[in-house]
């Protein structure tokens, strides 16, 4: 005599009818995407901005930083980000594009942590190496960067001030020249031969598509996309 268990035969059923739900949503949710992808691109049309071409490559007069902030808790997010900075720079090689780390420490109850020196270091170094592989005629393409920690007594902590807006907003101020700016380490406080006039910011994982770089610059750069400045106003 063979017995069956009703709560075993109860178990595959709801089983049989997840997986059957599950083949059957899955399709359907790609179908639903792509069907309100096709009619929201249909009923607006793409903005094409003009930009120029840049047959010669970036020219000096628009150098440009790749800058990414972020924050640097240990050594081993500081290795991640270095690989992220290399396959920016192997996808976009050009001349006058160069790639920055704007580094700031993890939010703390004291000015300094233990590990913080380490976390320098590693960036120091692995900054150097990148520079060693693949830097030319002694100029550097690989920057770092990195902000010393201000308490603010809002959050009763210390950090970055104003966090990554802060970190940018700083770096521009770095660019024209400040030397009023929480940024204590530099892997070169020289900066690249010419004046920086685009900065690019990217996400900690955001990944730069190969020629993204050049076309945003060319883009930037046409005529008719240029801002017009009211320097009465500021605006």
């Amino acid at each position: 005599a063979v017995y069956y268990s009703t709560s075993n035969a109860v178990n595959y059923g709801v089983i049989l009818s997840l997986i059957t739900l599950a083949a059957v949503f899955i399709p359907a949710s790609e179908i639903a995407v792509n069907v309100v992808n096709r009619v929201v691109c249909n009923m607006k049309k793409p903005t094409v901005f003009p930009r120029l071409e840049l047959k010669e490559g970036i020219p000096e007069d628009l150098s440009t930083m790749i800058v990414v902030p972020t924050l640097l808790p240990d050594e081993k997010r500081v290795g991640e980000l270095l690989e992220n900075l290399e396959m920016h720079y192997l996808s976009n090689k050009e001349k006058n594009l160069f790639f920055t780390l704007l580094g700031d420490f993890k939010d703390s109850s004291e000015s300094n942590m233990d590990n913080d020196e380490k976390i320098i270091n590693a960036a120091m170094e692995g900054i150097k190496r990148l520079n060693e592989k693949y830097a030319k005629d002694g100029q550097d393409i690989f920057y770092f960067f990195h902000r010393r920690r201000i308490f603010n007594k809002n959050e009763n902590k210390w950090m970055g001030w104003e966090r990554k807006r802060g970190a940018i907003i700083e770096f521009n101020d770095l660019l024209l020249g400040s030397k009023e700016t929480s940024f204590s380490y530099f892997s070169n406080e020289n900066f690249p031969s010419g004046r920086i006039k685009y900065v690019i910011t990217l996400d900690a994982d955001t990944i730069l598509p190969i020629g993204a770089a050049k076309k945003m610059i060319g883009t930037m750069e046409h005529p008719l996309n240029r801002p017009v400045i009211d320097k009465k106003r500021g605006i």
